[in-house]
């Protein structure tokens, strides 16, 4: 049996057309999100390889130090078949994207984003426009917390309603 597109709640639809965004929970398993936060930890924690350079030229590798060093990890979806597979085109996502976008997707920007509270700069107040210049396409952007985000450490915020402005 087939399963009926996805469709936001009237709920969600007011709080997208008001505030410019809405949450959608439960659209990944909580097992299958664990997977995927497992595949960034190991990328983290693998150490990286210097070719023919002596042990002590290299930089400092160790898994705190690459976690502080790593904080975008671009294309780790083309990467890794898990997030791939889950994320790009798995049907969870895919029916949401399809339903703002239709049928006819294309995946132009992806990076797994590690920041760590405290860990660096405060990245300020932006819209990710920046990234949709080229005009040739709708923009949909997705994020998933794989850690608790809570104010306390520094999670995404969202000025409500600034999707109506110029």
């Amino acid at each position: 049996m087939m399963k009926a597109p996805w469709s936001p709640s009237k709920q969600q639809s007011n709080h997208f057309q008001e505030e410019g965004y809405f949450v959608v929970r439960g659209l990944l398993s909580n097992d299958l999100a664990s997977e995927i936060r497992g595949v960034i930890k190991n990328y983290l924690l693998t150490p990286e390889t210097t070719g023919d350079a002596e042990p002590n030229q290299q930089t400092d590798d160790t898994p705190e130090a690459r976690a502080a060093r790593f904080r975008k990890l671009g294309a780790l979806g083309i990467q890794s078949p898990l997030i791939w597979d889950a994320v790009f085109t798995g049907q969870s996502i895919l029916s949401v994207a399809s339903h703002f976008l239709g049928g006819n997707l294309l995946l132009k920007f992806n990076s797994v984003f590690c920041k760590p509270a405290r860990t660096g700069a405060a990245t300020p107040w932006h819209q990710d426009n920046g990234l949709w210049r080229d005009g040739e396409i709708s923009p949909l952007n997705f994020w998933m917390a794989t850690d608790p985000a809570i104010r306390e450490n520094g999670c995404l915020q969202i000025i409500p309603g600034t999707h109506q402005l110029e």
